[in-house]
């Protein structure tokens, strides 16, 4: 849905089904840096939160030409998140209710947990960077890859 909606602008190459490199290496930034802050006595949503910016951050620095599927992910994420929330409320009707009840993470925003919105906010970046950064991908303008070969 991501790459659909960057395709309007953009042109995404993707070369490789799966680069075991970039996965070994996203892996190796992710597992030690959870269990630093696991030593730290960080509550789970927070741990993930730091996890989630550190990777979004370094994923940007590694595959800058990835950029708008960041904000693509941001971008669609109220439809996402209104269809899953709707998902979870129809199957576990108190499942606002089994949140965190302390502070921060549990305080609502219109009725949702805040720890729900930041870690889907950091979902919606980091998951397309990593898909994208294991391929191998390469995101570039249309105008920019009409008149050249693929890179």
């Amino acid at each position: 849905m991501t790459a659909g909606f960057v395709s309007l602008r953009f042109r995404l190459y993707v070369p490789k089904l799966i680069d075991w490199r970039r996965l070994a290496e996203l892996i190796s930034l992710g597992v030690p840096l959870t269990l630093i802050l696991f030593q730290l006595s960080l509550s789970g949503m927070t741990i993930q939160l730091i996890v989630n910016i550190v990777i979004a951050l370094w994923l940007i620095m590694r595959c800058w030409s990835c950029w708008p599927l960041a904000v693509s992910g941001i971008l669609l994420l109220p439809a996402i998140f209104l269809i899953e929330l709707k998902f979870w409320l129809a199957i576990w009707p108190d499942f606002i209710n089994a949140w965190y009840p302390t502070e921060p993470w549990g305080s609502l925003i219109a009725g949702i947990p805040l720890g729900e919105i930041a870690f889907y906010l950091t979902s919606a970046i980091v998951f397309p960077l990593s898909v994208a950064f294991c391929r191998g991908a390469v995101v570039l303008p249309k105008d920019r890859i009409e008149h050249t070969e693929e890179p």
